[in-house]
């Protein structure tokens, strides 16, 4: 017999509200080790200036193609006004579905310029969260305003535009 079980699970971050920029890259697994058809993932949360928000995906994990807008998909596009305090939604067009044992990348952005649009924090574990069903990685942070710019005008455009071990604060 075939059981069939539809179960919605928000899953929330840790906040130490650490860090402010323009955007977040990180990888989220669906684990194997329970009989799961598939995971989607309807929505995610985010604090912050906001602004003009994206949310993009890509396959098999954010890695080498952190600059290469053509190896991703663009599942929001709208404005969000200044929520620093609370989380705001952002509904994706097409649900991200995740099969067990699949990656994929996961990036928020906001083109605003500045260095208040979205709230993370420094890498505290090799698993930023974990539980039955999924894992979100570590990831980086973006400066640009540009969502996948290889360059920023954060303080004078100075270092690079991207910042390692980084964690996704959210839902």
């Amino acid at each position: 017999a075939t059981t069939i079980v539809h179960r919605n699970v928000e899953v929330e971050t840790s906040d130490y509200y650490d860090h402010t920029f323009a955007g977040i890259m990180v990888n989220i697994e669906a684990c194997n080790f329970l009989p799961v058809d598939s995971l989607y993932v309807f929505s995610v949360w985010v604090r912050g200036d906001l602004g003009p928000m994206t949310v993009w995906s890509t396959q098999n994990g954010y890695q080498g193609k952190e600059e290469s807008q053509k190896d991703w998909v663009c599942h929001y596009s709208k404005f969000h006004e200044p929520s620093v305090d609370q989380f705001q939604e952002m509904r994706l067009q097409e649900p991200i579905c995740l099969k067990p044992g699949d990656r994929f990348g996961l990036y928020v952005h906001s083109a605003c310029y500045g260095d208040d649009q979205i709230v993370y924090d420094n890498q505290r574990h090799h698993v930023s969260h974990s539980d039955n069903f999924l894992r979100i990685l570590p990831g980086k942070a973006h400066l640009s305003h540009e969502p996948f710019s290889p360059t920023h005008e954060n303080f004078g455009g100075w270092g690079r535009p991207w910042r390692e071990n980084r964690e996704f604060v959210g839902r």
